[in-house]
């Protein structure tokens, strides 16, 4: 079955996210009809501080357990529809055929464009892994980052998939994370994501799969998600400057 490659570019910010609309098959005109929606923005609120009471000549043992914002990634979530069509080169249709549950996976990427071809999309390796790190700021002053990227992507299991005519065989990707359901971890690893590298243009791909039917997501309740994803952005040492992601869908 002939797989599409569509396209969006979206901005990423610290408080709030931006959407501007870009979607292109690869290869192919930009459809005008197309468009790439956020419904939804939200972020931990901030916690008042608690107080204690301290009264002199009194020694206090305190034994604390606090939360904070991870400083380095930026979550997505959603479901996706796609239609497969018959074109021109002005967009003009001869046939179209809905897929309201489709199935594939979903890439984002820093890179403007990507080298799709055979044999140029590998599984990341660890200096990938150390190259990401260090364009996106983590381990900085206080050492090694407990949220880091290879202690994100931990998990070294992950289905077989094809990205355009690059096959990979169930579990040859070394780093790989498994997202939340109903706010708690996943035995079942539903949401499975995998970290790629493309060679001619050296940057990190995030692939998540899509699930055809979807899964009850990250949130507590029955609320069914295609898709759940982690990205790289760099908010350490107050950095509040946004990150531009180019997202593809590969549907089949």
């Amino acid at each position: 079955m002939k797989k599409i490659i569509a396209k969006w570019t979206i901005l990423i910010m610290v408080l709030a996210l931006t959407a501007i609309p870009v979607l292109a098959y690869l290869n192919e005109p930009t459809p005008p009809n197309d468009m790439f929606n956020v419904t939804s923005v939200s972020r931990r609120p901030y916690l008042a501080p608690q107080y204690i009471w301290a009264e002199a000549g009194n020694v206090s043992e305190l034994r604390i357990n606090t939360s904070t914002v991870t400083r380095g990634w930026q979550g997505y979530y959603g479901n996706i529809t796609g239609v497969i069509v018959l074109d021109d080169n002005l967009n003009n249709t001869m046939y179209a055929w809905d897929l309201a549950d489709p199935e594939g996976e979903i890439f984002a990427t820093r890179n403007s464009s990507v080298n799709w071809s055979d044999n140029n999309i590998i599984c990341a390796a660890i200096s990938h892994i150390q190259t990401e790190e260090t364009r996106l700021n983590f381990n900085g002053q206080w050492g090694q980052d407990v949220d880091g990227i290879n202690e994100t992507f931990s998990f070294t299991t992950h289905p077989a998939f094809t990205v355009a005519n690059n096959t990979f065989a169930a579990d040859e990707c070394g780093f790989v994370v498994s997202t939340y359901v109903n706010d708690t971890t996943d035995s079942g690893r539903h949401f499975n994501e995998t970290l790629l590298w493309s060679t001619s243009d050296d940057g990190m791909i995030y692939m998540a799969f899509i699930i055809q039917g979807g899964y009850d997501g990250f949130k507590v309740g029955n609320t069914a998600y295609d898709f759940q994803m982690l990205v790289g952005e760099d908010g350490h040492d107050g950095d509040t400057s946004p990150t531009q992601y180019y997202f593809w869908v590969e549907i089949e």
